[in-house]
């Protein structure tokens, strides 16, 4: 994904919320409000499922800067100067993630969802495009299923993975607003132009992570 544009990620407490009055006088909703209600838990697990299976592909990249005048590779222990997100996208070790996450830094730290940290060595990048290719040394990796661009139709419902403001595996969902987006304010500079613009939530940290369907 790339998120040019951030949204307020609001963090609110879990709440059962009943009134006692209501419950007393309409302790089953009717037949119709049932077969809603069904409905709505279908969709609810839908996501649940989705999520859970996207979580083992998608990382968190903590990026380093120079340390003492010499360039160093990040460490837990190194100063962070940035993050960003991934999609591991083969089980070898490849992460695609957002240029503008990686560009100019000289150290990169992926974090699995396991909890399992490796250094990264940057592989390729394409500022136009802003793609970056990492890759980890790493065994027992899940890589994500890549959907046919044909199948994308305005108004599915999809899901915007990464780790915004440093947040582990944060999941927000939306639907596609538009495909084909181009001649966009930010990307006055030229290059590849083919958006997806959703409505899914994405905050700053969540560069680099998959949007996915429910699939």
């Amino acid at each position: 994904m790339i998120s040019r544009w951030p949204f307020l990620l609001t963090l609110v407490p879990l709440l059962a919320i009943s009134n006692p009055r209501s419950m007393a006088t309409e302790s089953q909703p009717d037949p119709e409000t049932q077969q809603s209600l069904a409905h709505a838990q279908q969709l609810s697990k839908a996501f649940a499922w989705s999520a859970q299976r996207i979580r083992p592909s998608v990382v968190e990249i903590s990026t380093g800067r120079r340390v003492n005048g010499r360039s160093r590779l990040a460490t837990p222990n190194t100063i962070v100067t940035g993050t960003g997100s991934g999609v591991i996208v083969d089980a070898s070790g490849f992460i695609l993630t957002n240029h503008h996450v990686v560009n100019g830094v000289q150290g990169v730290v992926v974090s699995l969802h396991d909890g399992r940290q490796f250094q990264a060595r940057i592989v390729g990048s394409d500022p136009l495009a802003d793609l970056a290719i990492l890759k980890i040394e790493a065994n027992d990796l899940t890589a994500a299923t890549f959907a046919d661009v044909e199948d994308i139709a305005v108004g599915q419902w999809v899901l915007a993975v990464g780790s915004p403001f440093g947040l582990e595996l944060t999941v927000t969902a939306g639907i596609v607003s538009a495909t084909g987006r181009r001649d966009l304010a930010f990307s006055s500079r030229g290059g590849y132009e083919n958006y997806i613009q959703t409505d899914a939530a994405i905050n700053p940290g969540s560069s680099g992570g998959p949007l996915v369907n429910l699939q």
